[in-house]
């Protein structure tokens, strides 16, 4: 097949994916999700119904930490949903519970969830990491929730 000749004004780097154009593209649509999303979780939040589970892990190979930001919460069905909202390189300075809270409430805030966090109507559940409990402190923490996740 000879494209030039049915395609003459075809430009071929206009064909072929970038890895900017990539890159930009994950960013515009984890914006659009986050835009859908975030009407939903504060009708959760403002009904007390919304419960989070943040983790912490290390990829030991690379030498990164990572953040994981759960939501769970029932619909109007009873169905159960969860929604992982963020899985972000962790970039603070230490694992202090100070810098912990200030990542979970940097990843909040791209959902316009931090008031409701400042206003307990968010539940945590969490796996009982001392460093996360200091930075829950404070706030209402449930175990029991985060068992049954880990068995469905």
């Amino acid at each position: 097949m000879d494209f030039s000749r049915k395609y003459p004004d075809l430009d071929s780097s206009q064909l072929l994916v970038t890895p900017t154009t990539i890159s930009k593209n994950v960013h515009q649509l984890a914006e659009q999700y986050r835009s859908l999303l975030q009407p939903i979780l504060i009708e959760q939040a403002a009904n007390s119904c919304l419960c989070l589970c943040p983790d912490q892990w290390a990829d030991k190979y690379r030498k990164v930490n990572y953040l994981g930001l759960t939501a769970m919460f029932t619909n109007k069905n009873y169905e159960l949903i969860l929604l992982d909202l963020c899985c972000c390189e962790y970039q603070e300075v230490d694992k202090s519970g100070d810098c912990i809270l200030q990542a979970i409430r940097r990843q909040l805030d791209l959902y316009g969830l931090t008031s409701y966090m400042n206003n307990n109507k968010i539940v945590f559940t969490c796996d009982r990491g001392p460093n996360i409990l200091k930075a829950l402190k404070g706030k209402f923490i449930l175990s029991l929730v985060h068992s049954l996740k880990i068995k469905l």
